[in-house]
């Protein structure tokens, strides 16, 4: 009895162990596990806090963690916009559609995303889509300007219609297709200042002014032309328009896309050469009823290869196209050295002592000396005296002229 109850303690005891042994090998592994917990949950947090500091940098501008790297056109759009220069002077009716105030001031326009600047029709239009991709405001205006002139007006900037071209120093142009606006020889147009400028870069960029068109009276038709700018008492040619000899106006206007016309001292030296420096224009002055010149020291005389009636100087004088009379060798002469833009050419050779001709060596009608033939000497008759200016009223001279007949025959 007593050996089986000791056999029972034994196994007994020995069970116990066995449990306490176990519980000492799970209490060393649930540590373990826990640890394994923390670390998970500490990278799972860390992973988070990455994540939002990702989102925020991309917010204030920098780029996003997750984002992938830019490419193609967009990787280099900028984000700046670019204000239309002049778009400050826009008045209130101005087409703004496609366009938002901009500038350090905010007083000028830029286009919206997507919209590009039209530069002929000063305006934002829309393109294809708001990724579009659009050329630079700046690139346009110099496209602009390097396909038409610098000195073309945009047509809806100033346009030539009813009231013609408004804005100062602006004149009427054409291209092949139609008519628009140009600023004024001299000048050349601002897109800033939206306005006709003084071009300081251009030497041949210049006014052209008409000699002695300072003696044109008021009921004087200047055609194509207006009041000089740096020579205020006489008139110039507008732009890409030429002087007139025979009609003593600016007219024969070609398009700006063209070579430009020959300049009025060029006419005027082309004019002398063919017909001599003493021949009047029949425009300035011609014979009246009696056969007299309003012109002091001319009478009436034949120019060959002309059906028209014309007025000559005296033997020993010129025509000056700059004071609008016949002089002396000397005035002459110093006349033309002070109004032409240049040295006086082949003017100057044919001044008055090229009248020789007319008191028996004749000159030929490039002004060359001719043997005896030349041009018929002014009449010996009476000279008639009429005052230069009366002789410009010219719908009222043939009146006054048979008035002074009427009287000569009582």
């Amino acid at each position: 009895m007593p050996r089986a109850c000791s056999a029972q303690r034994a196994q007994f005891l020995a069970d116990g162990a066995k449990q306490t042994e176990q519980k000492d090998e799970s209490a060393s592994e649930t540590p373990a596990s826990g640890k394994e917990s923390e670390e998970a949950t500490t990278k799972q947090e860390k992973g988070e806090k990455e994540e939002e500091k990702g989102e925020a940098s991309g917010q204030e501008g920098g780029p996003a963690a997750a984002a992938p790297p830019a490419t193609g056109s967009h990787a280099a759009e900028n984000f700046q916009p670019e204000p239309i220069p002049g778009s400050g002077k826009w008045g209130f009716t101005h087409t703004k559609g496609n366009a938002h105030k901009c500038g350090s001031d905010n007083k000028q326009w830029c286009c919206d995303r997507g919209s590009q600047f039209n530069v002929e029709q000063d305006r934002c239009d829309p393109t294809k889509g708001h990724n579009a991709t659009v050329m630079s405001v700046a690139g346009l205006i110099s496209d602009f300007q390097n396909s038409t002139k610098i000195f073309r007006i945009p047509d809806q900037v100033d346009h030539n219609g009813v009231r013609g071209c408004t804005h100062k120093n602006a004149v009427a142009c054409k291209d092949e297709e139609q008519k628009l606006c140009c600023c004024n020889a001299g000048f050349i147009y601002s897109f800033p200042e939206r306005e006709c400028e003084a071009d300081t870069a251009d030497p041949k960029n210049i006014e052209d002014p008409v000699p002695g068109s300072d003696k044109w009276g008021l009921l004087h038709r200047v055609g194509q032309a207006s009041k000089c700018v740096n020579h205020p008492k006489k008139y110039c040619c507008h732009r890409m328009c030429q002087y007139e000899i025979g009609h003593d106006r600016c007219g024969e206007c070609v398009s700006y896309e063209q070579a430009p016309p020959p300049k009025a001292w060029e006419v005027i030296n082309k004019y002398v050469g063919e017909k001599g420096n003493y021949v009047i224009p029949p425009k300035i002055d011609k014979p009246g009823l009696m056969g007299g010149c309003s012109t002091k020291n001319a009478k009436k005389c034949t120019v060959p290869t002309s059906g028209e009636k014309h007025c000559c100087c005296h033997q020993g004088f010129a025509f000056s196209f700059v004071s609008r009379q016949c002089l002396a060798p000397a005035a002459w002469q110093s006349e033309q050295q002070q109004d032409m833009p240049q040295a006086p050419g082949q003017q100057g050779h044919q001044g008055p002592q090229g009248q020789a001709g007319q008191e028996g060596q004749g000159q030929n009608q490039h002004g060359q000396p001719q043997n005896g033939q030349g041009p018929a000497p002014p009449p010996q008759g009476e000279e008639v005296g009429v005052p230069r200016s009366v002789a410009t009223l010219a719908g009222f001279a043939p009146l006054l002229l048979m008035s002074k007949f009427l009287l000569l025959l009582a």
